[in-house]
């Protein structure tokens, strides 16, 4: 299966942002063990929306890459539903309800910085 990459192998640049989101895990997952929380984590294009990287605080590759297989390439604005479904729909790990519960933190978070940013 191949990874889906973010868009460019360049850095980040200054048109884009990085925000994180974190859940409980839970306790019978070997991520428990070492972090005890579940880190979502994106680089997101400002101007567009767009997400071009997406990383976990998840041990196992193949979990990480389904994962970023949701996020990059959507758009924070207008696809938080999909990405919230497809979490849903697609990651049956047992960190799911956790991961859920970080990406709905990240968007909050992600909402609080931009409007600071319009007003």
């Amino acid at each position: 299966m191949g990874r889906d990459k973010k868009t460019t192998d360049e850095p980040p640049n200054k048109g884009t942002v990085f925000v994180s989101g974190y859940a409980m895990l839970p306790g019978k997952i070997p991520a428990y063990s070492m972090f005890g929380t579940v880190g979502v984590f994106l680089i997101i294009d400002s101007s567009h929306g767009k997400i071009i990287d997406a990383d976990f605080s998840l041990v196992s590759r193949t979990a990480k890459e389904i994962l970023q297989s949701i996020f990059v390439g959507k758009n924070i604005d207008n696809d938080r539903e999909l990405i919230l479904e497809e979490l849903d729909l697609r990651y049956f790990g047992h960190a799911q309800k956790a991961l859920i519960a970080a990406t709905n933190n990240l968007l909050e978070r992600y909402d609080e910085m931009t409007h600071k940013e319009n007003e």
